[in-house]
């Protein structure tokens, strides 16, 4: 399928913008003469900006024109979560892509859990497990499971990595349809005490063997 006039556009204006050296606050040339430069219509212009402004990487404002945005990580990782939730990714793909991310974090995790972290992170832990399998005690014991890895990526204080909290979501929505028995529940619940305390120790080695074999039960066979 061929792209679209506006996303064609829209991929001009960010190369023109990189090649230009532009910054963060700087200004983008006119409607009209950005339409004569490209050789299309004020109207595609206006659609390939209306685009690039909604996924936050353009600006604009009365009298100040289209500027460069200051791009809002945590927005468009939203908008990437609600594409994987309908996306025909492989199971396969799914699991590698949070593997990657899940056991590359550990090592910023490890150098900046605090004690209070270390705290959180147990009690989220204990709170995977659950006494019955009525709907709420697995609803919340899916939840505790879903806050303890995203806690995860938000400890590791980089804004990047923090943008991808939600993408942890889509990977729950997609991957717990058939939550485990109460069993498997109380072995996760072990494998993240494991993980925190090896955190806590400084031993990333370990903390990243527990979280594959943690992870790796999604895989499919």
């Amino acid at each position: 399928m061929s792209e679209s006039m506006s996303t064609v556009l829209a991929d001009r204006l960010l190369q023109t913008a990189i090649e230009s050296n532009m910054k963060i606050g700087d200004k983008l040339p006119g409607e009209v003469e950005l339409a004569d430069r490209f050789h299309v219509s004020r109207v595609s212009i206006r659609e390939a900006i209306n685009g690039l402004k909604f996924l936050g990487m353009l600006d604009a404002a009365p009298r100040r024109g289209t500027t460069i945005a200051a791009l809002d990580y945590r927005r468009l990782v939203k908008y990437l979560g609600f594409q994987m939730a309908f996306s025909s990714l492989s199971e396969e793909e799914l699991f590698d892509a949070r593997l990657a991310l899940e056991i590359g974090m550990l090592d910023l995790v490890g150098q900046r859990m605090t004690d209070e972290d270390y705290r959180e992170l147990l009690e989220l832990a204990d709170a995977c497990r659950r006494e019955s399998d009525e709907p709420k005690a697995v609803a919340d014991s899916i939840e505790a499971d879903m806050r303890f890895h995203q806690r995860l990526l938000e400890i590791s204080g980089n804004s990047m990595l923090q943008a991808f909290v939600k993408l942890i979501e889509s990977f729950f929505h997609r991957q717990n349809a058939h939550p485990g028995n109460r069993q498997d529940q109380a072995s996760a619940a072990e494998v993240h005490r494991m993980i925190v305390e090896a955190l806590h120790d400084r031993n990333i080695e370990l903390a990243r063997g527990l979280m594959q074999k943690h992870l790796a039960r999604h895989r499919k066979d």
